[in-house]
Parts: C-alpha cells; sequence; structure tokens
C-alpha cells in the first residue's frame, strides 16, 4: 500500500516495504542525497534527519516509524560534524581550516 510523506515541505510517495531504512528511501526513491550513510548502526550520526523536532538516525529506522508524523529536514553538515566530535561546536577548528573558530569553515573543508 503506497504511503504519503512529506519531506521539506513536500509530500512524497512510497510504494515498498515498510521495513526499509528511511535512509534509502530519501536517497534512492526520493532522490535527495544529503542525507549520508556512514556507519549503518546508527553511532555516526551521517544519516541523521529531523523529525518532529527531534533527531533520527535514518539508517536503523524504518520508513513506516514516520508515517503521519512531520519531518524530515536533513540535519545540516555542521549538526552533523558536532555529533560525532563534540570539541567542534565549541570552537575548535576544522582540519584544513583557516583555524578561526565559532562554526567558520575554511576554503579547504568538508571536501
Amino acid at each position: 500500500m503506497p504511503v504519503t510523506l512529506t519531506i521539506n515541505g513536500t509530500p512524497r510517495e512510497f510504494n515498498g516495504d515498510p521495513d526499509t531504512p528511511l535512509l534509502w528511501v530519501i536517497r534512492e526513491d526520493v532522490g535527495l542525497t544529503g542525507t549520508k550513510y556512514g556507519c549503518g548502526i546508527a553511532q555516526c550520526g551521517a544519516c541523521t534527519v529531523h523529525v518532529d523536532g527531534q533527531t533520527l538516525r535514518s539508517c536503523s529506522a524504518p520508513v513506516s516509524a514516520v508515517i503521519d508524523r512531520t519531518w524530515p529536514r536533513a540535519a545540516s553538515e555542521a549538526a552533523i560534524r558536532a555529533a560525532a566530535d563534540p570539541g567542534f561546536m565549541r570552537g575548535a577548528p576544522l582540519p584544513g581550516s583557516s583555524g578561526v573558530s565559532g562554526g567558520r569553515l575554511g576554503s579547504s573543508a568538508w571536501r
């Protein structure tokens, strides 16, 4: 039975197995590749999306977990980095950055 998911304010239809990981629905069926596969066990944060104002690791959540919920927005790169490295949000410079703290990215960051 097809279900409609509202992603970033746009209704999207998914007609597949309700146990499919949400990450694969976002990337493969919807075509939004900003949400990444990292570890596959919900530990690294690369697959983080926002659902009802809470973070959700989409690699381990089935698409059925978000039906009838307000969701998802892919987390920003800063939020993903903060999940993996708590020191990041305290102003620690990124590798390859100019050393400016406060979350400002240098020219070679995220390449």
